[in-house]
């Protein structure tokens, strides 16, 4: 699997995606944890549809690892940066710069840094229904980010 630096693009299908940060933030609006003790680790990425039509699978596009004690594996909060549309439809051809949030128990390491995987899909025919469907995401490309603690500003 390619490994990227940061600011790279990786291109593909049904989206192409260029990992722009990492951050740890407090508890805060418009995040809201199951812990008001618990903090986020924050991954910041620009995502362009490549695919033909606006897609609403947006947090398939990446996972973290080496960030101990997340809540869940998957992205607690995946939204605009612009506006902080939660879970967002993204539109072919119009870059948008995207937050992806885990919720982090209070008691874990601080993160300095995770290795984000990125992920894509294929364009197919569904066996079921005959008809062609973005599907089998599966790993593209790796990421080392580094975590720049926001906490307290």
């Amino acid at each position: 699997m390619p490994r990227l630096a940061v600011n790279e693009v990786i291109e593909g299908g049904p989206w192409n995606v260029t990992i722009t940060g990492g951050r740890l933030l407090d508890d805060q609006p418009p995040l809201h944890a199951t812990d008001p003790n618990n903090r986020w680790v924050i991954i910041l990425a620009t995502v362009e549809v490549t695919a033909d039509t606006s897609r609403s699978d947006i947090a398939d596009v990446l996972r973290i690892s080496g960030a101990e004690g997340l809540v869940d594996e998957d992205p607690g909060t995946v939204a605009l940066v612009s506006d902080f549309t939660v879970y967002p439809s993204l539109h072919p051809g119009l870059p948008e710069s995207v937050l992806f949030a885990w919720e982090q128990s209070a008691t874990a390491p601080v993160p300095t840094e995770v290795e984000v995987t990125i992920f894509g899909k294929t364009l197919r025919r569904d066996s079921l229904t005959g008809s062609r469907q973005w599907m089998d995401r599966a790993p593209r490309a790796v990421v080392r980010v580094p975590i720049v603690d926001r906490r307290g500003q």
